[in-house]
């Protein structure tokens, strides 16, 4: 199983950023005449204090195992970006930020980087994250890479995060030590309210809950978030639960929970799967996604979940979606029957979808100049 498709295609549906709990079919050969475009533009450059720099696309001159995208997010319809891995003959593996203006039809590098995109994340008008992941080798560490200009400068340090969300240029959240086997007390919930330079511990939604430790989080504003509490107790079997708070993370309500044996029913949330990402509109409108399920919307504030038309709950497909609001959003997905990593676009809430942009996965990645 390749290294890459194992730590995004597998982690992000386990645990929202596990460094690798399942894996994937591996893909087979790619369909012929499907590319990423991309749009010429200079390179990126890293500012001081980011001790890792950037591995620029040229420094790569085998071509890859596979290629694929496996994180989204958007600002607005028609300026986002993507979290893409690639992983070379050689055995390594690397990862890259691209970004569109004009809705995913075409796409540019703004970042390169020597180890995987495991997520990323925007806020405001031109600020953006990315987190990566290490797939267990000693050698590597996660990092956290922050824009503030939309791709054209980053900084980056380490970091023990495993999940991240902002709801503005400096305000954010974090999820350390998550995991499909954590303890209870071993995850940990924090804030920053420097764009991510700091974190401060905060107590976890979770502590105590019967679905288990701190999975995600997801605030649209100061005061009002979601969290999901989970444990994986193996093969097909997970307990979660969404909590919701209106006073800033002070104090969280159970919202829904879905447990084996089951517990007293709240709210609706599906057993099934296993919840990997959370991210929640500046409306209200909140997603859901993760392994072995289809993903989900609630617009009650994480009280009911209904699944949206896109994936197969029976296998791995759908590897992250953000939702602009009620009836837009956006999705990155695996087809098995074109091997390639495709980006899904709604305008009607996720009754349809439309396929936008394919990368094959034996294809070549996007260069800049």
């Amino acid at each position: 199983m390749k290294r890459g498709m194992q730590t995004i295609g597998a982690a992000l549906l386990v645990a929202g950023l596990l460094a690798a709990c399942t894996s994937v079919p591996t893909p087979a050969s790619p369909t012929a005449g499907e590319s990423a475009a991309s749009t010429a533009r200079p390179a990126p450059t890293m500012t001081a204090g980011t001790p890792t720099p950037s591995v620029e696309p040229s420094a790569v001159t085998d071509s890859p195992a596979s290629y694929y995208v496996g994180a989204v997010a958007f600002w607005d319809a028609q300026r986002g970006i993507v979290g893409a891995a690639t992983d070379h003959a050689d055995g390594t593996a690397s990862g890259q930020i691209l970004e569109t203006h004009d809705g995913g039809h075409t796409w540019a590098i703004v970042l390169s980087v020597p180890d995987l995109v495991a997520e990323v994340w925007v806020a405001g008008t031109q600020s953006a994250w990315a987190l990566t992941g290490c797939n267990g080798d000693p050698a590597c560490a996660p990092r956290l890479y922050h824009t503030a200009d939309r791709g054209a400068t980053w900084t980056s340090a380490s970091t023990d995060l495993m999940w991240v969300a902002f709801t503005d240029a400096s305000s954010g959240w974090g999820v350390a030590g998550s995991g499909a086997t954590t303890a209870p007390s071993q995850a940990l919930l924090r804030s920053t309210r420097d764009a991510g330079a700091t974190w401060q511990s905060r107590p976890s939604p979770c502590a105590g809950s019967p679905a288990g430790p701190l999975r995600a989080v997801a605030f649209r504003s100061a005061s009002a978030g979601l969290a999901v509490c989970a444990l994986t107790f193996g093969a097909g079997g997970e307990n979660h639960a969404m909590l919701a708070t209106r006073d800033g993370g002070a104090t969280w309500a159970v919202r829904a929970m879905a447990a084996d044996p089951p517990a007293t029913e709240v709210g609706h949330l599906p057993y099934g799967g296993y919840i990997s990402g959370l991210v929640l509109a500046t409306d209200g409108t909140a997603w859901i996604t993760g392994g072995r399920m289809v993903p989900l919307v609630s617009r009650d504030d994480g009280a009911t979940w209904q699944p949206l038309g896109l994936g197969d709950p029976a296998a791995n497909l759908v590897y992250a979606a953000w939702p602009l609001d009620a009836r837009r959003g956006f999705a990155v997905m695996w087809a098995p029957d074109r091997q390639a990593t495709l980006l899904e676009v709604t305008a009607d809430g996720g009754r349809t979808w439309i396929s936008g942009t394919a990368w094959p996965v034996g294809g070549a990645a996007p260069s800049t100049p």
